[in-house]
């Protein structure tokens, strides 16, 4: 071969490389904000030696939460295990290092509330998505300089306190007047009946010449409505403008029991049925409660049975939790109901059956069933 391709050959070879060096350092280090607009969840299990915008995500999290992972460079080091493991410890978890569903929930729980209190004390969070992304982070260092504290974008002890402090002070004074942000979904009905006032009394204190609202408004509530009121649990939510609360299936699977009779709804449809949970360890094995039940979920699948994961509304013993599920008849079945057999409800972080007849394959977490669950919490169309 002459020198000369052989100079070229390596100039190929060496472009080449570059270039997947390019394709995998973006990969690594995308924007948080596109990764953000994704939701606070990974399905996966994060830990040493895994990579991707998932771990940065929790790397993000949990330094701005004063624990030191090392870098937010999405690379899932030793730092970053002992972080992890610091804030495990800290929250009363099982402490391994991993940041699993549970770990990633307790994340974004305590960053949701920031940003709660942050944007009730005045500084707007732009919105409560549980992310730690940068209009989290300005509006932590905007109070961090307004109160006299280090600028540094992390809620630290003295931050916390602080923040406490101030909340407690707000709510002090408050009694008389609430400033509501408007949240995804919002109209001006919802808000009235919530606060125990009238449409007209919103639009009369905010000089309002419409019901049109948009995300992020502020919105004064008139004297007497300060108190929001708790929806009746024997009310279905609409699927206009609500979504379900993200639990996990550690906790899902409490609050949903066996025997315990559920609501559900369907998220693109509107349908409503009922079932009842009959079992199931590694997410929840539920039978319609009636034949018009079943009726119903098979309108909710266009009169065909079907594997498909559709996103649903569990209402049960008080609370409406994003889920998922399929539509295909399988296995034991108890109640007469048209119904031959049972079907599968699936939570955030729920695993499959795995090695029997529908599901040969080990047991794990299904990506197309937490994309309907993700749905299902309005972190995702």
């Amino acid at each position: 071969m002459k020198g000369e391709d052989i100079m070229s050959n390596r100039s190929v070879m060496l472009a080449v490389v570059f270039l997947a060096g390019l394709l995998l350092a973006g990969s690594l280090f995308i924007t948080a904000g596109s990764a953000y607009a994704q939701g606070a969840y990974s399905d996966k299990d994060l830990a040493l030696g895994t990579y991707g915008e998932d771990v940065r995500q929790v790397q993000q999290c949990l330094s701005h939460l004063n624990y030191n992972t090392g870098g937010i460079d999405g690379i899932y080091g030793p730092q970053t295990v002992s972080a992890v493991s610091a804030f495990q410890k800290d929250q009363q978890l099982v402490v391994d290092g991993i940041a699993g569903p549970e770990t990633q929930w307790a994340l974004f729980k305590i960053v949701s509330q920031l940003q709660k209190d942050l944007t009730f004390v005045g500084f707007d969070t732009k919105g409560v998505d549980g992310c730690f992304g940068p209009a989290t982070v300005s509006a932590v260092l905007s109070f961090q300089t307004a109160n006299k504290l280090k600028a540094d974008g992390i809620v630290g002890p003295e931050t916390k306190k602080a923040l406490e402090q101030a909340v407690a002070a707000k709510k002090a004074n408050t009694s008389a007047t609430v400033v509501y942000i408007v949240q995804k979904g919002d109209t001006l009905s919802e808000i009235a009946v919530r606060y125990k006032t009238t449409v007209k009394a919103i639009k009369d204190a905010n000089k309002l010449s419409s019901d049109l609202i948009k995300v992020g408004q502020k919105l004064v509530i008139p004297s007497g409505g300060s108190t929001p009121t708790v929806p009746s649990t024997s009310t279905t939510p609409s699927r206009q403008g609500r979504f379900g609360e993200l639990v996990p299936w550690s906790e899902a699977q409490k609050i949903f029991k066996v025997g315990m009779i559920a609501t559900i709804t369907d998220f693109d449809t509107g349908l409503t049925y009922q079932v009842k949970r009959l079992g199931g360890s590694n997410h929840a094995d539920v039978e319609p409660l009636t034949a018009a039940d079943t009726a119903k979920m098979k309108q909710a699948y266009h009169g065909e049975w079907s594997w498909e994961r559709h996103a649903i509304l569990v209402t049960v013993a008080g609370r409406t939790i994003a889920a998922s599920q399929n539509g295909m008849p399988h296995g034991t079945s108890t109640i007469d109901n048209n119904f031959p057999g049972h079907f599968c409800i699936h939570f955030l972080g729920s695993m499959t059956h795995g090695n029997n007849q529908w599901a040969p394959s080990p047991a794990h977490v299904d990506a197309a069933h937490q994309a309907m669950v993700r749905k299902a919490a309005g972190l995702s169309s």
